[in-house]
């Protein structure tokens, strides 16, 4: 049975999944709903005790695409399938850390939202902003 703070932590990840899917797209977010949104879920992080490391993981495989993105060798350019590809690699720590959890429903949102370079750029420059806020929010590493 949960305690009446998960419930808080879960009522707080739905508010900000909730307003991420009514965007129309994710380059949409205004910098400073980035910057409320991403600064409550490093200390949403925080509090269930995430890691620096399970929340590089993440950060990690976004900017490994944008390299790619970015790269002249690449041919495709950007692709938004790859981006969708985030989702199981989330899932897959979410399910071996179920403090993950309510982060990998902000992140699944946040994805879906990806459709073009725009909504990459903004998608990467919110992970960048949750690792900067989970570190100001002393969390573990």
């Amino acid at each position: 049975m949960a305690n009446k703070k998960d419930t808080g932590n879960d009522k707080d990840f739905k508010e900000i999944e909730s307003k991420i899917k009514n965007l129309q797209k994710f380059e949409n977010m205004d910098e400073d709903s980035l910057v409320k949104h991403t600064n409550k879920l490093g200390e949403l992080l925080k509090e269930n005790k995430v890691s620096s490391s399970q929340i590089r993981k993440i950060f990690r495989e976004v900017k490994k695409l944008q390299f790619e993105t970015k790269s002249p060798s690449s041919k495709s350019g950007f692709n938004p399938g790859r981006v969708k590809l985030l989702k199981p690699k989330i899932a897959y720590l979410a399910g071996r850390e179920p403090k993950l959890k309510g982060f990998k429903r902000v992140m699944d949102a946040a994805i879906d939202k990806v459709h073009d370079i725009g909504d990459f750029g903004r998608l990467t420059e919110f992970m960048e902003a949750v690792m900067a806020y989970h570190k100001c929010h002393e969390g573990p590493d």
